[in-house]
């Protein structure tokens, strides 16, 4: 097999892991956020105000890297998806 192919591919194979155990700790603070949420008065899971911040700042720091602005707020709404569910799940127990 071609070596830079060879090599690039562990490249992204790193990476990979990298996004995932970004992910997982992504998710654990969720939890803890929900935890501070449920013990302060009238805290929502859903704050549409700080989703549209926040995808925003993903828009334009997707731009600046040089990445698909509409493949940054894809990946934020996966994210904030995965962390809503997580929120969720939690409160009910």
């Amino acid at each position: 097999m071609n070596k830079k192919l060879d090599l690039n591919r562990k490249k992204i194979a790193k990476l990979d892991d990298q996004i995932l155990k970004l992910a997982a700790q992504r998710m654990k603070i969720a939890k803890e956020i929900e935890r501070i949420k449920r013990d302060s008065e009238d805290q929502k899971i859903i704050r549409k105000t700080v989703e549209d911040e926040k995808i925003e700042q993903y828009r334009t720091a997707a731009k600046r890297l040089g990445v698909n602005p509409n493949f940054a707020q894809a990946l934020l709404y996966l994210l904030i998806s995965e962390s809503t569910r997580e929120q969720v799940n939690q409160r009910q127990r």
